[in-house]
């Protein structure tokens, strides 16, 4: 909470959205929107933002699998999920992968480098850390 980079958008709106340098980034959870609209929207929502950007992402989780996208001016990515399974989703037969993901925005170059990992290794990491501070 002392950390003056970081902030925390609260407002309820469906779409946020993020400039760093010459990259925008679009969040949303896209379960009232699909994909291919995703492009427009954010040129409509940010004109100047689309403008002074080159690298454009939207970041979306609703599907709760891997599908990325390149459209004229943006590309669209959709994330796997990193919450257990549940009964719903159970017994609708959705059985996708859960994994959480890095990425690293330089200011001039847009992304530079993406980190995955398996929630099998995110798992061993909490535990890991739990055990040190029992010692």
């Amino acid at each position: 909470h002392n950390e003056p980079r970081v902030s925390f958008d609260q407002s309820p709106q469906k779409f946020h959205y993020f400039k760093f340098g010459k990259t925008l980034i679009g969040v949303t959870h896209g379960d009232t929107v699909k994909m291919k609209d995703l492009p427009g929207i954010m040129a409509t929502d940010r004109p100047e933002d689309w403008g002074a950007t080159r690298y454009r992402y939207w970041l979306v989780g609703h599907i709760h699998h891997h599908k990325s996208e390149e459209f004229p001016g943006v590309t669209v990515e959709y994330f796997r999920t990193l919450a257990a399974r549940d009964a719903w989703h159970h017994n609708s037969g959705y059985r996708s992968g859960r994994d959480q993901q890095m990425w690293v925005v330089d200011r001039e170059y847009g992304v530079i480098r993406k980190e995955i990992a398996d929630i099998a290794r995110i798992e061993d990491l909490i535990l890991a850390q739990a055990k040190k501070r029992k010692k």
